[in-house]
């Protein structure tokens, strides 16, 4: 290249530069732009306090009483939330820098306060509101009610009072509804209508003064007098656990308590463990005899207190065909029949050992020999659960009821009760027959003529009954797992 095209190129280059850095000072910002916003503020407070503040339809993230900055010149739309009440929508104009303060009363305002239907089955029960009589009865509506909770408590002749909680929207209707328990003919007590401690009740007993003894699937033992509740567990008592699995009164009016891993003795006010007596093991039953030996069954055999000396009676060291016993049960003649898991039933004259199975009972071998239950009626009559049995192959036993009448032994088969699922038995005074199941409880009266009381036709609000007990004054109380304590009236079953 000569001399003279170079100096052409480089005064080419020369040109173009200042060309360069005009362009790029058009496209580089480099000062500050200017707002057209004005710094106007708002204070927003509310009564009650604790309203989410939306502004121009959009979420604030802000509660009242609270402040909102930096707001252009305009028109704003204000709405306030509040779990209680109606939506609240206000418009505000600010300008020219303008610090504007907003105050709204919910409770000034007639149209924020709320109203509240009463109605019951049957109607005409007396309303009672916050603690309060109204005056009315139902069917009534109330109006310009405070938002908030509200309780509303409801009485009827021969129907059990009853009440619910309200929470009371401004500007709306809320209905409280509630259907009166019609207590002539029986009531349950639940933890929504009682202070019982827990619906899972399991075992019962009633003592000599008709105080109701309750044991529970976790919340140890309930006492109730008809009329006041109160509660012994771990935290009030030497109690082993709160899991309670048969309860027995005496012949002194003490109470006997198994539990899950272990057994202890109520006698007034005073509680004594004897769960080293019974190694810890589950106490599934617990009865007198006729010469006021207690008699104790448990997972690991059998075992006698005299008063002053325990007796554990083994497979090992006696007659006793099995150490698993779920049953307990003493007849006219002060004989020990005992219901064990596998091995049929077990009878002790004081002396010597009696064994009754499917190999000798004559009434062939599908009840099976898990004997869950047993009773002897005023007759003198033995009554045992069979429980039915299944493995992965399929049904091993079907379960059922036999009775014994000091001759032979035969199957009843009841169309009415399922009895493949027996949970306990007991007698009444009247000689009923008394038939706990996962189904309802039946019973056979001393004509044994069968009937199922459920859900359906009786006080229970859950089918699964677990025990029943005959108190004093002739009333049913029947314990269930999950749906508290039910009451039949006498007369009424």
């Amino acid at each position: 290249m000569n001399l003279l095209n170079i100096k052409k190129i480089l005064l080419a280059v020369a040109f173009l530069i200042p060309i360069l850095f005009s362009s790029c000072e058009k496209d580089i910002f480099t000062g500050v732009e200017e707002k057209s916003t004005t710094n106007n503020s708002l204070i927003i407070e509310s009564n009650p306090s604790n309203a989410l503040i939306y502004l121009n339809n959009r979420n604030s993230g802000l509660r009242t009483p609270n402040s909102l900055a930096w707001l252009q010149d305009g028109v704003h739309t204000i709405t306030l939330k509040h779990e209680l009440f109606i939506d609240t929508t206000l418009i505000v104009a600010l300008n020219g820098g303008q610090e504007a303060k907003l105050i709204i009363d919910h409770y000034k305002n007639p149209g924020h306060l709320g109203k509240l239907s009463c109605s019951t089955n049957p109607d005409k029960a007396a309303i009672f509101l916050n603690g309060s009589p109204t005056g009315k009865v139902t069917p009534y509506t109330f109006s310009g009610l405070m938002p908030g909770k509200h309780k509303v408590k409801y009485t009827f002749p021969q129907h059990r009072a009853d009440s619910l909680e309200i929470v009371v929207i401004g500007g709306s209707l809320k209905s409280a509804y509630i259907f009166l328990d019609d207590t002539t003919k029986g009531l349950y007590y639940s933890t929504n209508n009682s202070k019982i401690s827990t619906d899972f009740t399991y075992c019962l007993a009633v003592d000599s003064s008709n105080i109701k003894w309750v044991g529970t699937e976790g919340e140890g033992v309930i006492k109730f007098d008809g009329k006041n509740w109160s509660a012994i567990n771990k935290n009030n008592s030497p109690f082993p656990s709160n899991v309670i699995k048969s309860i027995h009164v005496d012949k002194s009016n003490r109470v006997w308590i198994g539990f899950d891993n272990g057994l202890c003795l109520l006698n007034g006010s005073t509680v004594t463990n004897y769960s080293a007596q019974v190694k810890n093991n589950m106490v599934t039953n617990i009865v007198s005899d006729k010469t006021g030996n207690i008699w104790i069954a448990t997972f690991s055999g059998l075992t006698k207190f005299d008063g002053s000396t325990w007796t554990t009676f083994t497979r090992d060291n006696s007659g006793l065909h099995s150490d698993y016993i779920y049953a307990l049960a003493v007849d006219k003649q002060n004989n020990l029949w005992v219901g064990t898991n596998g091995s049929g039933i077990a009878v002790y004259d004081g002396a010597s050992w009696k064994k009754w199975d499917i190999t000798n009972m004559g009434i062939g071998s599908r009840l099976g020999d898990i004997i869950h239950s047993l009773i002897c009626d005023n007759d003198g009559n033995v009554w045992a659960a069979h429980m039915r049995e299944e493995t992965g192959g399929g049904i091993k036993a079907e379960g059922g009821l036999s009775r014994y009448n000091g001759i032979r032994w035969s199957v009843i088969s009841v169309p009415q009760i399922n009895t493949q699922y027996i949970q306990s038995m007991h007698v009444d005074r009247n000689n009923n027959k008394w038939i706990a199941t996962k189904f309802g409880i039946g019973r056979f009266d001393k004509s044994n003529n069968a009937a199922l009381f459920t859900k359906v036709n009786a006080k229970l609000q859950l089918n699964y009954v677990t025990a029943s007990a005959l108190d004093k004054t002739g009333d049913l109380y029947i314990t269930t797992l999950g749906g508290g304590l039910s009451k039949f009236r006498r007369g009424n079953f």
